[in-house]
């Protein structure tokens, strides 16, 4: 997993997070109050990203960073100037052009991942005002998957045309991650890095490739039984992103539209590459 490289202020109060159980959950629950705790001030760049991060991406985040032994003591401590001197030492952090905070002038960009709600991975750029918001967002549909999830089921139950499949989709609150990967002012940095992390995606697409391609052995039978599952897998991942983007938009579930109709003697399935981030 690529190392997650964040604003000065906020590495502060993420090292100190990491070591400090009691400020940990101060961190999580009430992010302003826990960076004066350390008399810590936070610029309003950095202030809006810090609000914008889920509770359970924060605390992931806190869960995977790491303080060197020689500095343990200073971030125990409550001292944020020692703290922002232990960084700029170099001591328990990787040192980065991007852990030393933002200096005017200055176009930050981030380059993050989503996970969709079916593990899907892609990346993207963005400046740090459209990522925060990209993160906003994400975390308002956290909040509405299990709903539309059952909106869905309830859909699927009653329409005839999916009599005899279940409805399997399962979506969890918080199945949707979007997290900040690296953050620079460079851009041809960037792109680099988000090539490289493209290129490895691409990598496990023909490695599924080629397992559909062993389908191909299949008996006509056994051919169409999983053509018809596909189909009705496809069909119950629509309807649910319908009634996703009903909730969103704040419309009733009825006004989202008709669900798939499954056709028996058809087995040409209409495209679909659910929603994406440049298509909220």
């Amino acid at each position: 997993m690529p190392a997650v490289l964040i604003p000065r202020g906020i590495e502060v109060l993420v090292k100190k997070a990491s070591v400090d159980p009691n400020f940990r959950r101060l961190l999580l629950d009430r992010r302003a109050e826990s960076a004066a705790e350390i008399g810590l001030e936070l610029d309003p760049a950095e202030a809006a990203m810090l609000d914008a991060i889920p509770s359970a991406q924060l605390d992931a985040i806190i869960a995977r960073t790491t303080v060197d032994p020689m500095s343990r003591g200073v971030f125990l401590g409550r001292a944020a100037a020692l703290m922002l001197a232990a960084l700029g030492a170099g001591l328990g952090c990787e040192t980065s052009e991007a852990s030393r905070g933002i200096r005017p002038g200055e176009v930050w960009e981030t380059l993050y991942r989503e996970i969709d709600y079916k593990g899907r991975v892609t990346y993207a750029i963005a400046e740090r005002e459209a990522f925060l918001a990209r993160q906003t967002e994400v975390a308002r549909m956290n909040e509405l998957l299990p709903e539309a999830c059952e909106l869905a089921r309830r859909a699927w139950k009653s329409d005839p045309a999916h009599t005899g499949f279940p409805f399997t989709l399962e979506v969890s609150k918080g199945a949707w991650v979007c997290e900040p990967v690296f953050v620079d002012h460079r851009r041809q940095r960037l792109r680099d890095k988000l090539e490289s992390l493209r290129a490895d995606l691409r990598e496990e697409e023909e490695e599924g490739a080629r397992e559909e391609a062993q389908m191909a052995d299949l008996s006509e039978a056994g051919w169409l039984r999983v053509s018809d599952r596909k189909y009705h897998e496809w069909a119950a991942e629509r309807l649910f992103e319908e009634k996703l983007q009903a909730l969103l938009k704040r419309q009733t579930p009825e006004t989202a539209g008709p669900s798939p109709k499954a056709q028996k003697t058809n087995h040409s399935y209409p495209p679909t590459d659910g929603i994406r981030p440049d298509r909220p």
